[in-house]
Formats: C-alpha cells, structure tokens, sequence
C-alpha cells in the first residue's frame, strides 16, 4: 500500500475485512471509464486499507472541495448548536436585524436555521450565480449568491422573494449554506473559519485550511473549502463515531444523527430520477441521503464523503468529472461488495491492487519524441476570442514548453514527455502538465490545475507552415476552439 506521513492508520485490505479484489475492479473500471477520479480512500473499522491517485494529484496536496463544503458548515452549525449559541428553531431574521424588511417582503419572516440546514428555504431555484472568466489555459469560475454589485451575499439572498412558505418543500440553494455560514458567524461572533479550525479542524488534525471568502470579507458556507483527501476521510470517521474523535466529543451525537438522516424529501429537486437515484434517497442538514442505507456529502465535479454505517466504512474521493452519479454507480458495484467478506486466498489480489494504485495516472506518458518537429516555433495566432497575438512551441528531447502572448504580457507553460512537470502558475494555480505524441504531426499536451477539478487538453497539428491547436477545457462547460497560426 501507499504510505505517507499522516494521522489515519494504515492496514492491508484483508486486515480491515476489506477484499482486494473489489478494489481493484473498481480501480480498473474507473480507468476503462475514464471517469475522471483524482483520488481515493477506503476505510474499514478506521483504518485506511486501500487509497489511490492519479498523478499528477497526490496525497499530501489540497483539492477545491466545492459543496462537500456545506457537509463542514453542518458540522461547525452543530457545535455552535452544543454550545447554546444558535438552535435548529431560531427564527434566521433575529440575527440580521437590519435585513428585517427584506425577510418580510420576500416573504421568508418565517425562515428557521432548521430551513437553511435541510434547503427548504421556499425558493425555487438556486440563488448561485457562475460567471466563466476566459482567458487561454486559466478560465476563472467566479461564483456569487446573487448578482449585487456590493458583493453582498446575505443581502441578495433576504431579497430575493420565496417561492413557497419556508419548509413546504426541498431545493437544492447554495444560498441557504451561505446564510447558515452567516448565522454562524453571527452567533459565535467570529468567523466561520476561525471558529471552525478551532473547534473542528484542529481537534481532528487537519490544521488550517484555506477557505473562500465573499466580497465583503465574511466565509462562503456554500463551497470554498481545500483540504486534502485525508481530511474528507476524518470528516467520514467522526460521522461513523457519532461525533466522538481519539476518545474526545466533538459534536454531540444527537445532532450527527439529526444531520445525517433524512429530514425533508429531495425527489422535489429538479433532476430527472432516473438518472440520479442517490439524489432521491432524502436530504439532512447539509447531507444527503444514498443507497444502500448510506449518506454523503458532495461536491460538483466529483467530490464525495460517502459513509457507510452498516458497514463501519468510509470512501473520500476527490474528482474532476461531470458524471457524479456514475462514480457512486462504481462505489456500490465494486467497493460495497469488497465488504462482504476477504477471500482466503487474497494475497495475489493484494499484491496486483497494490501495483495497481502505484501506477495510476490520468494520461500516460510516452517518452518517444516525434523526429519530424524538434527545436523551437513560433506563430502568430489568428483566434481573437482569448486575445492571444502569438504562440511558440519549444521541443526538446524530455520536455517542451509552450509560450504565448497576450496584453503584453508572456505566458509559460512547461511540460514532459517523460512525466509531469509541475513548474506551472496558470491562474494562481499549481499546474502540472504532460505532452504525448499521437503521431509525428500531431502533439497533445494535458495540463491539470492539481488543486482543483480544472483540467485542459491542448492539441497541436503541424501542417507544412501552419500550425492548429485544439484548445478543450473539461471543467463545468467544455469550451473547444481551434487556432490557426503561420510560422514565423
């Protein structure tokens, strides 16, 4: 198995009642699907006994966990709620009493923190907002609860009228975590983070981690939180130990039982159900229900805490993948079963998982260089739409870069024919990227923003004295545009 400097134990499969076998179908069938997985953890009675990643993600480095997020806010809700500071019942106006008008005429004077814990808020459609940020190789996404220009969150959503009385009917609002991160903050008298890293994070190891903030300074209760793989898989444990962690209460069980069973039915969101059978199953204070008697927290893209109490089992996963409800196909076909029982001949099976997980990666590389292309070009760009003037391709005999200009400004990206590079900024972000020959006129680059879902996949064909490139973005919408440039 994988071993690294962390604070969950470790064991073989076969030793946490885990068989191997199970695990490795899964790992194969998420590769033959090309599903998108960044990395996994399995846990059986607390003890890791498989994890896997997909280089270039690894174990030790954060990953965007988008609205698994909210799952941490319930948790940081709860402790408040142990501590007197704010209950399930608390009328949501009592603490914003300069919004008092803006509750009554949207109609939401009646809004309870039990509303915003189990989205039941009487809206009708999710008050985020998502604007896509264009620029080549670093598209932004800026998320906002609505569309103030102040920036203000709680604001835009107290005005934004209510469709139904609050608690008539489920949908899904990430306005609604945001408010809960609001009275939070309101109650405590702190910031959410701050609260959170003292009475959560830290209790289960998991330090400070970086967490969003809105325009007007307060935390963002509906995503904005990076943590590692790891720290997903402690969230699940403290679950399975009804918020106890090393022998010491962190959150009361009742309120983790509350939390994690079904409160309000979710078939009344807007997704057809047969397409998405987990997301049917029934919804809590920021979990939802799944198959198989199980709950999770999510995050889009293929962010997952799915815990397993029949099972005494937890799978955290991170992703980059528009297909969630596949990726919980997958733990159900392959991983549920592995808990059944350990075969008695499952040390071969340990043995290939084993070199299995240490082979993994989301494009193999292929060291062989074209003969036809070597040395450096350059090619003014004919694609107005990301303002970029010119391009220029180095080629050498283990890695390349790509070079391109835009606003006057130059722009790098390194990459490996051998392995990732990962010398790459592309929008503030660490980026890892691998160029492929397909052919000796056609050359693929992947490049993966590896603290995040982002991935792109750029595809240059050489032709005589003219060069096309392909550029693919594969994160919320999959943008493709071709480029055409003469060499110069």
């Amino acid at each position: 198995m994988l071993h690294h400097d962390t604070s969950l134990p470790r064991a073989k499969p076969e030793e946490a009642d885990v068989a191997p076998s199970g695990v490795l179908s899964f790992v194969r069938a998420a590769n033959e699907r090309k599903i998108g997985l960044h990395g996994f953890m399995l846990l059986r009675h607390g003890r890791v006994a498989a994890e896997g990643w997909w280089r270039p993600y690894g174990p030790d480095r954060p990953h965007i966990a988008n609205s698994l997020t909210k799952s941490f806010v319930s948790i940081a809700a709860g402790i408040a709620a142990d501590e007197g500071m704010l209950s399930v019942s608390d009328p949501v106006a009592r603490f914003f009493p300069e919004y008092a008008i803006a509750f009554q005429e949207s109609g939401m004077e009646g809004l309870t923190v039990e509303h915003l814990l189990t989205m039941t808020t009487g809206h009708d459609r999710n008050l985020t907002t998502s604007k896509l940020k264009r620029a080549f190789l670093e598209d932004e996404l800026i998320r906002s609860i609505g569309n103030r220009e102040d920036g203000d969150f709680v604001r835009a959503f107290c005005e934004t009228p209510a469709a139904a009385r609050p608690g008539r009917c489920f949908f899904y609002n990430s306005g609604a975590s945001h408010m809960l991160a609001a009275v939070i903050e309101k109650a405590t008298g702190r910031l959410l983070e701050d609260y959170a890293v003292e009475r959560l994070f830290r209790p289960l190891g998991i330090g400070s981690p970086s967490w969003e903030r809105c325009p007007l300074g307060g935390t963002i209760g509906g995503w904005g939180l990076r943590l590692r793989l790891e720290d997903v898989a402690k969230l699940g444990q403290l679950l399975l130990g009804e918020g106890m962690w090393d022998g010491k209460r962190i959150v009361s069980a009742e309120w983790i039982r509350a939390a994690t069973a079904p409160q309000t039915d979710s078939a009344t969101n807007d997704l057809p159900p047969d397409r998405f059978p987990d997301w049917m199953e029934g919804y809590g204070y920021q979990f939802w229900q799944c198959r198989h008697n199980a709950f999770r927290g999510d995050g889009t893209m293929g962010q997952f805490c799915v815990v397993l109490p029949d099972r005494d089992a937890v799978v955290a996963i991170h992703g980059g993948t528009a297909d969630m409800q596949g990726v919980l196909d997958l733990v159900w076909e392959h991983l549920l079963p592995s808990l059944d029982g350990v075969p008695a001949d499952s040390g071969a099976a340990s043995a290939e998982l084993e070199r299995e997980l240490e082979g993994l990666s989301i494009a193999e590389p292929r060291p062989e260089r074209s003969a036809a292309y070597a040395g450096s070009f350059r090619c003014l760009a004919r694609n107005k739409e990301d303002e970029v003037t010119e391009v220029a391709l180095q080629l050498g005999e283990a890695s390349g870069s790509l070079v391109w200009r835009t606003e006057g400004r130059e722009r790098r990206l390194s990459f490996g024919f051998d392995g990732w590079r990962g010398e790459n900024v592309l929008a503030g972000e660490l980026s890892y990227a691998l160029g492929t020959w397909l052919s000796d006129r056609e050359l693929v680059i992947d490049v993966c923003r590896v603290e995040t879902p982002v991935r792109n996949r750029l595809t240059c064909r050489f032709d005589g004295s003219r060069l096309y490139l392909e550029y693919v973005h594969f994160d919320h919408v999959q943008v493709r545009r071709e480029w055409v440039g003469e060499f110069v």
